[in-house]
């Protein structure tokens, strides 16, 4: 007898039990792929003003450390304040005063949380401090 016949005869008894296996293992492989590319109703979108905001009131208010939400919500707003051609800020304001302008901002325009925070901070800021035609 065969290698091959004989695993084949050995496999013959236990053919039903293997095939249920098989089905199985792919319907849980299914199901994971299916799970993994759906998103999860509680994620949070990390670049949102919604996610962010609250870091940039909490450092409104607190003289504390750094939370990592108040660290990226000044980042950005820094960020733009550095790169951005069309704001010309006061030369004595502060990056709190650049924060303030923003939460004001985005806070008057509720219906607009799930937007980027980073695209509301520019409006912000540009609509606060546009430069001057030369």
């Amino acid at each position: 007898m065969s290698t091959a016949n004989g695993l084949t005869e050995a496999l013959a008894g236990h053919g039903r039990m293997n095939r249920d296996a098989i089905k199985l293992g792919w319907v849980a492989v299914l199901a994971a792929l299916i799970l993994a590319t759906q998103p999860a109703s509680a994620e949070e979108d990390m670049d949102s003003a919604e996610y962010i905001m609250p870091g940039c009131r909490q450092f409104l208010v607190s003289n504390t450390p750094f939370h990592f939400l108040d660290g990226n919500c000044n980042g950005v707003v820094d960020d733009i304040e550095f790169a951005s051609a069309d704001l010309c800020a006061p030369r004595d304001s502060t990056l709190r005063d650049a924060v303030r302008v923003v939460v004001q901002y985005i806070d008057a325009q509720p219906d607009r949380q799930q937007e980027s925070f980073r695209a509301l901070a520019r409006e912000a800021l540009t609509a606060a401090w546009p430069c001057k035609p030369r």
